[in-house]
């Protein structure tokens, strides 16, 4: 989705400055609702500086329901009684946390009509009046999948100071070093544009010659429904 036609994305009549980005995310539920709601089971919402592992994502959406009104993302624990999920880090609504969002919420007034409050508060808020579920996305180890932050903040203590706002706005936590992060962590914000291409490279192409084999194996699915 974008204010401006560019490739493939969509055209929304909406301006392109930060105080409107509810307004964008609002068009944009709507668009998703009336055009793919019963096409896809999961939402991706992510900026345009956020990189996405999506195999690890579809991993963790594996042994989850769509049809139950869930989302996930980094949680934060001010502005909305209950906390609410980063922006920026990237979050994702089920189907019917997306039906209930707009269907509920915006169609009802039960989210807020204007456009101009922050865009991740406002959901949060509206997440919450239309009885969505957040769920737990820190792996077993308790490491983090999502990330507000550049990545090398969290890998190195030393790269974020006790002084920064995420130590007060975090629900959990704060973990950096080694233990930052999940072998299967989904999402990183404020990647720079040349930063991508090193992500795809280090993810993709690089090999570590006679490390060890750590594959992990998912489940196998169901056959197909015959047609």
């Amino acid at each position: 989705m974008s204010s401006s036609r560019q490739g493939a994305a969509v055209e929304l009549s909406v301006a392109e400055e930060r105080k409107a980005l509810w307004a964008k995310t609002k068009a944009a539920l709507v668009e998703l609702h009336a055009k793919h709601l019963t096409k896809y089971e999961w939402f991706l919402k992510a900026d345009d500086d956020t990189y996405v592992i999506v195999e690890n994502l579809r991993f963790f959406l594996l042994d989850k329901d769509p049809s139950q009104p869930l989302y996930f993302g980094y949680p934060f624990r001010v502005i909305v009684p209950g906390g609410y999920v980063s922006g920026g880090a990237g979050y994702v609504l089920s189907r019917e946390a997306l039906r209930r969002v707009v269907e509920q919420g915006l169609m009802q007034g039960r989210c807020r009509p204007d456009g101009s409050s922050p865009e991740d508060a406002e959901l949060g808020r509206c997440l919450k009046n239309v009885g969505a579920i957040r769920v737990e996305t820190r792996d077993v180890l308790g490491r983090n999948r999502f990330f507000p932050l550049a990545i090398e903040h969290f890998l190195a203590a030393s790269a974020l100071p006790r002084t920064w706002w995420i130590w007060r706005y975090s629900m959990h936590p704060v973990q950096t070093g080694k233990n930052c992060c999940s072998d299967t962590a989904v999402a990183f914000h404020y990647v720079r544009p040349q930063s991508m291409y090193l992500f795809e490279y280090l993810l993709y192409h690089a090999k570590v010659l006679g490390g060890p084999d750590e594959r992990i194996h998912l489940r196998q699915l169901p056959p197909p429904p015959e047609l």
